[in-house]
């Protein structure tokens, strides 16, 4: 009796330990979706700018940019703002600072968070695109930012 309480208690302690582990894994599965997520939004909002630079707001691949862009960080705000493992590991992406603040700091309709952080990606991305494709000048051309565009293969984000 005793031999099988003791595997009873076995058993039962290491479903225990395995279910502890599947759910830190399936964090961490979440805080890394979340973080690569958050990265690709950020870098398509670069090369939507990037696009408006050119003067091809209006083309395909920027509405098509534009769609992913505005699928992604929809997302993304849903789980950061719900999932407190992911807003507290928000610092590991490349995303700016200004972003997460925004984020965090947002008591407006997602519409508006959305062009707010926009907004931020286009005066980091034109003083970009200015100092290494316009070097020199006092206007940016649309041909620096077709050259950003290609330079950051935003091609890869169009599908």
């Amino acid at each position: 009796m005793s031999k099988t309480l003791c595997l009873l208690i076995i058993l039962i302690s290491s479903y225990s330990m395995a279910s502890d582990n599947l759910n830190i894994q399936v964090i961490d599965d979440l805080n890394t979706q979340s973080i690569h997520a958050v990265d690709n939004v950020y870098k398509i909002s670069k090369c939507m700018i990037d696009l408006e630079i050119a003067g091809m707001s209006g083309s395909k691949e920027y509405i098509k940019l534009y769609n992913k862009f505005y699928d992604e960080i929809i997302h993304y705000i849903n789980i950061y703002s719900k999932n407190k493992e992911v807003y507290e590991n928000a610092y590991l992406s490349n995303v700016p600072v200004t972003w997460r603040t925004t984020i965090d700091a947002n008591k407006l309709p997602v519409d508006i968070l959305i062009g707010r952080l926009l907004e931020i990606t286009s005066d980091m991305e034109m003083r970009y695109v200015g100092d290494v494709f316009a070097r020199n000048r006092t206007t940016i051309p649309e041909s620096a930012g077709l050259d950003a565009y290609n330079t950051a293969r935003c091609f890869l984000f169009i599908k």
